[in-house]
């Protein structure tokens, strides 16, 4: 519902959502993967919007957005291992609450220049509870996993905008900002297994960033001086500088051309960099190392006992790209109401965050080659399988097989995957019909990716990361954590 007068308007929108729990099984194309809401688990959701808009004379106007959410959901999973012994039924729950609020005021400056004021706050609580059943039915390990954590963001925006200069071709257009935010992150975790609860978490992490930035567009040729073969040329230059209180500064700068060659033909091509710092939840996430028995050919049982580290990782590097597009639009004058744009476009990301790659769906498995770089096989470092599980980190033994029996340790941490580069076309057409009364309108997209490839930068004879980060990423953690891991 809402409302409108002269001056402003205010709507506010509320949603109820209840969906139902979706399992692999009803899919034919996917394979089974063990529980009722393999897929999509169950979820409820309440969630209100509220915005406003008020003018206060006439070159200034105030706005402002609420939004808060509440969703619950509820999942069962099972998955069946070899042998038997690895079977485990998760029974699994949470909430998700979600605020965020933005204000923001607009005032009119002399000539097309506009000033313009933002503010913004988030926080999103997420808690969830899992509890896994590990067993053949006769012999029973119950898990209980507790996780809470709280990421919030605070901003505000300065930017202005309007004409600099007039030039031949028309006004040269220009955009200048800056922004400060500070970003937050908290978790919780608690973990009930093998007859003992441990508490963990890491202290909250907490970043601050300072972001100035332009962009000018500059029409070289316009309306007023086309040439032959040039009916319209723009010219855009951006940049934009960031400092990173736990990560340094960095300068990115874009560039970009349109050309229109005749009337309803233009040629237009850009080229970017980019940066982004970790998340802090992909950075401060604690550990969490157990035991499993994953598949593996090349054992008698076809599984082997292995060691899994997963959570965050204080050795992250930035990610940065390369990136470069072109393409076409054709808008004839001779077919109205007909367009066509087709353009290719290159990324090249360096540092790319991910956990490990997997070729199996998500199912790991210690013959999956694209695991090869993250998994360590004997000979380990002398009592290096006992450093994790005399770890703070340590949650359970869910081989339970102790620490002689394990073969294999697979870091599956949050990691810089090295160089990743992607290529591809998109297409686009579209043809709108008049008929008397109405309009029809016909559209097709089609996207061909030419290349998806990632080659991970991570390579200690076959075993994970190179020696020298591996030690320092294990000292930071030792700080916090109270053990070191060898297996290197």
């Amino acid at each position: 519902m809402g409302k409108s007068w002269s001056t402003g308007n205010v709507l506010l929108d509320y949603e109820f959502d209840d969906q139902n729990g979706l399992n692999a099984s009803q899919r034919a194309y996917i394979p089974d993967l063990g529980g009722p809401y393999s897929l999509i688990p169950k979820n409820r959701r309440n969630s209100v919007f509220i915005s406003s808009r008020q003018e206060l004379g006439a070159n200034t106007t105030i706005s402002g957005d609420v939004l808060y959410s509440d969703r619950n959901f509820f999942d069962v999973s099972t998955f069946d291992g070899a042998p038997s012994l690895s079977t485990r039924t998760t029974f699994a729950s949470g909430s998700a609450k979600q605020l965020s609020a933005t204000a923001g005021l607009d005032h009119a400056l002399a000539g097309d220049w506009h000033a313009q004021l933002t503010g913004n706050y988030s926080r999103n609580q997420q808690v969830s509870n899992a509890t896994s059943i590990i067993g053949d039915g006769s012999d029973l390990l119950r898990e209980a996993f507790i996780q809470g954590t709280a990421p919030s963001i605070i901003d505000a925006n300065a930017m202005t905008q309007g004409s600099l200069a007039s030039i031949p071709g028309g006004p040269v257009k220009a955009a200048f900002g800056a922004s400060f935010r500070t970003e937050r992150y908290d978790s919780t975790e608690v973990e009930i297994a093998s007859g003992r609860t441990i508490t963990s978490g890491e202290p909250a992490s907490r970043r601050e960033v300072l972001s100035i930035y332009g962009e000018i567009v500059a029409p070289l040729i316009g309306d007023a001086n086309p040439a032959p073969g040039y009916r319209r040329v723009d010219l855009s230059i951006a940049g934009r500088f960031d400092h990173y209180s736990d990560f340094g500064s960095t300068i990115n700068p874009k560039l970009g051309l349109s050309w229109e060659f005749i009337q309803g033909v233009s040629f237009k091509g850009t080229f970017g960099t980019s940066f982004q710092a970790p998340l802090l939840s992909q950075v401060h996430t604690p550990l969490n190392i157990e035991t499993q028995l994953l598949p593996d050919t090349t054992s008698p049982t076809g599984s082997t006992d292995t060691i899994i580290i997963q959570g965050g990782n204080l050795n992250l590097r930035p990610e940065t790209s390369k990136s470069y597009t072109g393409g076409f639009d054709l808008k004839p004058t001779a077919v109205p109401g007909f367009s066509l744009s087709m353009n290719f476009f290159y990324i090249n990301f360096t540092d790319k965050i991910s956990t490990p790659p997997t070729s199996s769906g998500g199912i790991y498995s210690l013959n999956d080659p694209s695991l090869k770089l993250y998994i360590a096989r004997p000979p380990f470092a002398a009592g290096a399988a006992q450093a994790y599980f005399d770890s703070p980190a340590f949650v359970g033994d869910f081989a339970r097989l102790g620490p002689s029996a394990i073969q294999a340790i697979f870091d599956d941490q949050q990691t810089n995957l090295g160089s990743t580069v992607g290529s591809g076309l998109d297409l686009t057409t579209k043809y709108a019909l008049s008929f008397n009364p109405g309009r029809l309108d016909l559209s097709l997209n089609v996207e061909r990716l030419f290349e998806n490839n990632s080659r991970a930068a991570i390579f200690a004879e076959g075993k994970g990361r190179p020696a020298s980060e591996t030690d320092k990423n294990d000292d930071r953690h030792n700080n916090r954590r109270g053990f070191r891991s060898e297996w290197l």
